[in-house]
């Protein structure tokens, strides 16, 4: 039941940001996408793709939408013009400092009762599956 407890936080995680965010008007997948990009400044749709572990067309939509909400900006990447590159816009980075609250609301709240020694043991554990899982789907292409 493991995997179910993890997907019920996850949900539960998204009802708390589209609530919390909606004055905003930002879905829980742009908020992602705008913490991603806060950390790592300016990126390609492909490279957001990767990160997140979902279709080209997925994150196509949302960098979409994000653009016209104003929250990011593209432009032409010099190096290979077939790629966009994507960053914060100003708005996006001023949305940001209120994403972040969310966040650490969120944290702080289902964090309760758990020591930082078990949320260390649970976070080495969690990414020795994440990276078997993706060994796994990598090795099993179609």
């Amino acid at each position: 039941m493991f995997l179910n407890d993890m997907s019920t936080i996850f949900r539960y995680s998204n009802t708390f940001v589209n609530r919390s965010s909606a004055d905003l008007n930002i879905t829980s997948a742009e908020h992602y996408i705008l913490m991603y990009l806060f950390q790592k400044k300016d990126v390609s749709q492909d490279e957001i793709a990767s990160f997140f572990a979902v279709d080209k067309g997925s994150i196509s939509k949302t960098i979409h939408k994000l653009n016209l909400k104003k929250y990011i900006e593209k432009y032409e990447n010099i190096s290979n013009r077939r790629k966009n590159l994507i960053c914060l816009s100003e708005l996006g980075r001023k949305t940001f400092a209120r994403s972040r609250e969310l966040l650490n609301e969120w944290h702080n709240s289902v964090m309760q009762g758990v020591t930082e020694e078990e949320f260390k043991l649970f976070a080495e554990v969690l990414q020795k599956m994440t990276a078997n899982a993706r060994t796994v789907i990598e090795s099993n292409e179609i």
